[in-house]
């Protein structure tokens, strides 16, 4: 049931996920009861291209205890848990995926942790990559270890599926930054964590909707944002070019002394095209990082909620 005041909230992000919703709301719903009777489930809809919208409508019609937010276009999950992260009442917030890879029957576990081991924030980290193809699983292990050398932030494995108390939405909701990442910020903010190990479910309906492009775009914006040392390569390429320089004058000095010169034209060449590419990424990187202060800049709200639904 659900009173003005739930003990629990479940924040339920989605995108295009239609097929999964009945199930994953009977999970939940089976799970929660086993340890509260006040709670809510909420569900913000990313601007889903399928039937989710009316899916969701349908449930909420026969479940009160379910709350819904629909944004005006696809802004992107990370802003989808953050606007479910403002609707959420609870004592204890739970955020979770729709596409039922998350189990439902961890979260009476994750509640029982928190309370008996007075923990702040629950991560639950994939201990295996298995299901996942080869170059996933480089390129997830690429970025963490990127992510945790550039920002000094160990986000290793981890997963959106987070138990929070209340203390903890209170202070990450606060957060007036245009590009969110929930899992670092989880991480910076600090708060007692303890972390849970699962096997994520494999998919049973759907398909993932992330692919290389919009995981490469996810990657490098998590990267700028929460790290400025990229652009000590800037100055490392400087090094390197004085280096350079000294190293060739010296062979250069040394060749005219002994009458062995070398041609000029293919050093010219080869150092115009050698210095030409590192000037051209190291302006590409400032832009990056002029970009994103652009955004922050225009103060534009971080997404549009285009109607609601409310169980009540």
């Amino acid at each position: 049931m659900i009173t003005s005041s739930p003990h629990i909230s479940i924040v339920v992000p989605v995108f295009a996920e239609a097929p999964n919703l009945h199930n994953l709301v009977e999970q939940i719903k089976k799970n929660v009861d086993l340890i509260s009777e006040t709670y809510e489930i909420i569900f913000v809809d990313d601007g889903s291209n399928d039937e989710s919208w009316d899916v969701i409508k349908k449930i909420t019609t026969v479940m009160p205890e379910i709350k819904a937010v629909r944004f005006s276009r696809n802004f992107g999950k990370e802003y989808a848990l953050f606007a479910g992260l403002k609707e959420a009442k609870g004592d204890v917030v739970i955020t979770i995926d729709s596409d039922m890879q998350h189990p439902p029957e961890l979260i009476p576990v994750l509640y029982e942790m928190w309370k008996s081991q007075a923990a702040e924030v629950i991560d639950v980290i994939k201990k295996e990559r298995q299901h996942e193809s080869l170059f996933n699983r480089i390129a997830a292990k690429l970025f963490y270890l990127t992510f945790d050398k550039l920002s000094g932030l160990d986000v290793s494995n981890s997963t959106d599926y987070k138990l929070l108390d209340r203390k903890v939405v209170d202070s990450l909701i606060q957060f007036q930054e245009t590009h969110l990442f929930y899992r670092g910020l989880l991480v910076w903010m600090g708060f007692k964590h303890v972390n849970i190990k699962i096997e994520v479910n494999d998919r049973t309906r759907g398909v993932s909707k992330w692919g290389f492009t919009k995981l490469a775009k996810y990657a490098l914006n998590n990267i700028f944002n929460y790290s400025s040392k990229p652009l000590v390569l800037i100055g490392l390429f400087g090094l390197l070019f004085i280096i350079s320089a000294t190293i060739l004058m010296f062979i250069s000095l040394i060749r005219l002394m002994t009458g062995t010169t070398l041609g000029g034209f293919p050093t010219v060449i080869i150092l115009q095209l050698f210095i030409g590419g590192i000037i051209i990424f190291s302006i590409t990187l400032i832009g990056a990082y002029i970009a994103k202060i652009y955004d922050e800049v225009k103060s534009r709200p971080k997404y549009i909620i285009k109607e609601r639904l409310d169980g009540e």
